[in-house]
């Protein structure tokens, strides 16, 4: 193997040693649409980010990362359009959240500030930042007393370091979720779940305008959990293909041999969902198996108070060390009675146009996009669930159709009916008259 080289730049700026294990990723940081790369430096302490620009990747910042920091995980933890940073510190029982701080949507306050129009959801912004001293938080000794965050995987050979936060919207109501490994003993990990849930005191960013989220342990429900006692590590899968998410489970069993568990999402979501998969295309070719690594969608849309609301996800921005994403993408849009007004995809694998936006997405809809080298006609494939409930709305709508229908026949007799009757009297007024 031939020694690790690192790019520089004019300005002596170098490419970073990343560390072994790492949880470098391609994911859009910037909020162009576009993967970025974010690498984590050797030593676990720092980050370098590197933009992704028309002339190529370019170095933007580096940044801190705690003291014993495990895999960095990204999603949009606070729905604000833009990803972060879910960082859990080794052998603690803490879980930083690094907000990325970019500049906010013009809604409400920011209407009149430096603020970003809704119609460039996919505008970088070079200012954007993370703050390690303006991290949010959260320590799970609080939630569940005495256990910490599993700090290796010592049943792998040659695996070393805990497995990542996994982040993902089991509710659906658009913002995501967690699932940790936590131990109380050596001989005892168990798998929780960490629900999302609004902090209107909770202010962080510039100028305080982003607000952030907290996060509460999931105790009901959660039986099946329960019986592993061993787990290793766990991952978010649609099973079913219902548009929730189902968890797999890694776990050794009584005898020590490993196993897998899926477990399924059975929680009453009155939510909906988007499922979006970037595939590899050209002009004469479209593959449905193969998976594009680093795309970032959008979405804009009214939700239930009748503001604009914008969020961000990728599709599998990290591939080493036991990441387990999907290769697909499911993100929850909450309550709303809209089409989604924006939905935009950023692709690094297409040249030139390398974003699209599509109009009025049905939610509830499996969404498959084929970005094209050197074009803007990106082709874009709409699938919907069929409902449990369509039967009934069917079996509602013939039947209301059926009632309108006897009451329009019902009116049309009496009605001739009574023309008929006018007709007559009007026969026998004039039979009179002549008289």
């Amino acid at each position: 193997m031939e020694p690790f080289a690192s790019p520089s730049l004019d300005n002596g700026t170098q490419m970073c040693r990343p560390a072994s294990p790492h949880s470098s990723a391609f994911v859009d940081l910037d909020g162009d649409c576009l993967a970025d790369l974010f690498i984590v430096c050797e030593g676990n302490e720092e980050y370098q980010i590197w933009t992704n620009t028309e002339a190529g990747f370019i170095y933007a910042q580096t940044g801190k990362l705690p003291t014993h920091a495990g895999p960095v995980s990204f999603a949009d933890m606070n729905g604000d359009g833009s990803l972060d940073m879910v960082v859990p510190v080794t052998g603690k029982s803490e879980i930083y959240i690094l907000y990325n701080e970019q500049r906010p949507l013009c809604v409400g306050t920011n209407k009149h500030q430096d603020c970003r129009k809704f119609k460039h959801i996919c505008e970088a912004d070079p200012q954007f930042g993370f703050s390690l001293s303006g991290a949010h938080i959260i320590d799970i000794s609080q939630m569940w007393h005495g256990e910490v965050m599993l700090d290796s995987l010592n049943a792998f050979t040659g695996q070393t370091g805990p497995p990542p936060v996994k982040l993902g919207d089991f509710n659906l109501d658009g913002y995501p979720d967690m699932a940790i490994v936590t131990r109380k003993s050596k001989s005892e990990s168990r798998i929780r779940l960490l629900r999302s849930e609004p902090c209107d005191s909770c202010k962080a960013g510039k100028n305080g305008q982003l607000t952030r989220r907290d996060f509460a342990a999931v105790t009901d429900g959660v039986a099946a959990l329960e019986q592993f006692s061993q787990v290793q590590d766990a991952a978010f899968f649609d099973m079913d293909g219902s548009g929730t998410l189902d968890l797999l489970i890694h776990y050794m069993d009584k005898a020590g041999k490993l196993r897998a568990a899926a477990i399924y999402n059975n929680f009453f979501t009155d939510a909906f969902f988007i499922k979006a998969l970037a595939c590899p295309s050209n002009k004469d070719m479209r593959s449905y198996a193969g998976v594009l690594p680093g795309p970032a969608f959008k979405y804009m849309l009214i939700n239930d108070d009748g503001r604009k609301h914008v969020a961000q996800a990728a599709q599998v921005p990290q591939t080493a060390y036991r990441a387990l994403f999907t290769p697909y993408t499911v993100i929850g849009i909450g309550r709303t009675n809209n089409y989604i007004e924006d939905f935009s995809i950023g692709s690094t694998s297409a040249f030139g146009h390398r974003a699209k936006s599509f109009e009025g997405l049905i939610p509830n809809s499996q969404v498959v996009v084929f970005p094209v080298n050197s074009s803007s006609d990106w082709r874009l494939e709409l699938y919907m669930n069929r409902s449990e409930s369509t039967p009934y709305i069917l079996a509602t709508l013939l039947s209301s159709m059926v009632v309108l229908a006897i009451a329009v026949f019902v009116l049309g007799t009496l009605e001739r009916k009574a023309d008929q009757r006018e007709k007559q009297r009007a026969l026998h007024s004039i039979n009179f008259d002549a008289l």
